[in-house]
């Protein structure tokens, strides 16, 4: 309507920043729940800034009125690209963000910030924080009040045969320091589920009857009645690795993770295990590629059935 700003509506993806808060929709099994079904108005400020704003479902549920059995996001998220915090290619991000359940009556709210930045020497880093607050269930007289974080660092050495790039991180997110009192220090997973911390870890966090986190953990799906959500919460992890340019064509990247239980049932131990991820990519063409990741989760102490867990698939994409 002759103004800079974008209205979008229907159907649509929506990813900020790493994923660690929006990166996971309508949720359903495995990696292709990106999409959310809303609204969303996106407003240049200056040249150097975009504020959106949005309204999404993320489930209609049953579609009467009888009982209020919903669940939205609205919010707001503003992205920003100030050179003075850093190089022409740092970013900030500011958002206030709000998630309502009201099958099980509640209705959290998030506020949060994200730095990044990738300089000419090769180093590159990002740092997220947030904090929740609001009903972690109204009809109970439950408060939320929990944070978590993700960091990660990485050097690229551009000079080096296969211009490899060593990287590490961390992520943080709060368990409940007391499950009898009246607040929730739980971790709401918000939408950062799929696939950000790889595809194996969110199988072991998927909500699904027979998904069982119960040795160290027998509330850790109580914030989530959605099926398919990887209800992720009460862990930490520590994790480094190397990706490479093998060839013109072939590159690769592997990491290894060591997991915590930040806060472990009575009695429970907090090593929750080692994790290992390998992802590879070949590109034939422009328009044909052909991607390998294959991880495996080695249980630690915090489990009683502890065998290993293996993933394996291939992707093949086509552009046209």
């Amino acid at each position: 309507f002759g103004s800079n700003m974008t209205f979008q509506a229907g159907r649509m993806n929506l990813m900020y920043g790493s994923g660690f808060v929006l990166f996971d929709g309508n949720s359903q099994f495995a990696s292709t729940s990106l999409y959310f079904d809303g609204a969303k108005l996106s407003i240049p400020l200056g040249d150097k800034a975009v504020l959106d704003g949005f309204y999404v479902r993320d489930e209609e549920n049953n579609r009467w009125d009888i009982k209020d059995d919903d669940i939205t996001l609205g919010g707001v998220y503003l992205t920003a690209h100030c050179p003075v915090m850093g190089s022409e290619k740092g970013q900030q991000e500011l958002y206030v963000l709000n998630r309502r359940n009201d099958g099980i009556s509640k209705d959290i709210w998030m506020t949060g910030i994200r730095l990044s930045d990738k300089f000419e020497n090769g180093l590159d880093y990002s740092g997220e924080f947030g904090y929740q607050f609001g009903d972690f269930k109204d009809n109970a007289n439950i408060d939320q009040d929990a944070y978590g974080y993700k960091l990660d660092a990485g050097f690229s050495l551009k000079d080096m045969l296969m211009s490899p790039r060593l990287f590490c991180g961390y992520m943080y997110l709060q368990g409940d320091d007391d499950p009898t009192d009246n607040e929730s220090n739980r971790w709401d997973v918000f939408y950062g589920g799929w696939p950000q911390f790889g595809d194996l870890l969110a199988w072991k966090y998927v909500n699904v009857p027979f998904n069982n986190n119960a040795n160290y953990d027998p509330t850790w799906n109580e914030g989530s009645t959605t099926g398919g959500e990887a209800v992720y919460s009460n862990i930490s992890m520590l994790s480094a690795g190397v990706g490479a340019q093998l060839t013109s064509s072939l590159s690769a990247k592997f990491t290894y993770g060591l997991l915590t239980v930040d806060e472990p049932f009575a009695g429970a131990d907090d090593d929750f295990g080692d994790y290992y991820q390998l992802q590879t990519k070949y590109g034939y063409s422009k328009n044909l590629s052909f991607a390998m990741y294959t991880a495996m989760l080695v249980p630690g102490d915090a489990f009683i059935d502890d065998d290993n867990a293996y993933e394996f698939f291939i992707e093949t994409n086509l552009k046209f």
